[in-house]
């Protein structure tokens, strides 16, 4: 109830007080008792006193001074045009995924006897693309939908793609340690002779 009566007191000296807090007020001013009416007049005067200060020590503002600044600060990122800025990381990945793609074609005769692992991953690999053909010929009855799924792709950020080539890249390493790993037995075990 305190804090109620000085958040009107406080609109009272601003001069924001509205016809029911105006009664509120009166209400409350005739119920008080001497001591109570002595300590609101004190602070009604701190108040006012307050509010004469604020009022002289405001400083006029220049006509289109709110304009100057909205005017000067930069475009937030989210409105800034970014045109180009995916070129470089799909380019970075198109090339890791043709240099992992010819790594795995050319070698793929010589592994297909080396381990049940990469007949397995063919035919997983295969699988994929049927999938995704079949889902390409369902996507393809919705030209919204294509349109979406690529703006979507290419409205990543670079860092998406960026990402998704480091990941390309780390596959690519791995593989070619795997290979040299194969190498390396390949060399090291006996050789029967018949």
């Amino acid at each position: 109830m305190q804090g109620d009566l000085l958040r009107l007191l406080d609109l009272e000296t601003d001069g924001t007080l509205d016809a029911e807090e105006a009664r509120t007020l009166a209400a409350a001013r005739s119920r008080v008792d001497a001591t109570s009416g002595e300590a609101m007049a004190i602070e009604r005067r701190r108040l006012a006193a307050l509010h004469d200060l604020l009022v002289a020590d405001r400083v006029p503002v220049r006509p289109g001074f709110a304009g100057a600044v909205m005017a000067a600060l930069p475009a937030p990122a989210w409105a800034r045009p970014r045109r180009n800025a995916w070129r470089l990381p799909a380019a970075v990945l198109a090339a890791l995924f043709v240099v992992a793609a010819l790594l795995v074609g050319l070698d793929a005769e010589r592994l297909a006897g080396a381990s049940p692992a990469y007949g397995v991953l063919g035919a997983v690999g295969a699988f994929a693309v049927a999938s995704a053909l079949s889902g390409a010929g369902l996507l393809g009855a919705s030209w919204q939908a294509l349109a979406t799924v690529v703006g979507e792709g290419l409205g990543a950020t670079e860092w998406i793609v960026l990402a998704g080539g480091v990941l390309a890249l780390d596959l690519l390493v791995l593989r070619l340690l795997l290979r040299r790993r194969a190498r390396t037995a390949e060399a090291a075990a006996p050789t029967r002779r018949s």
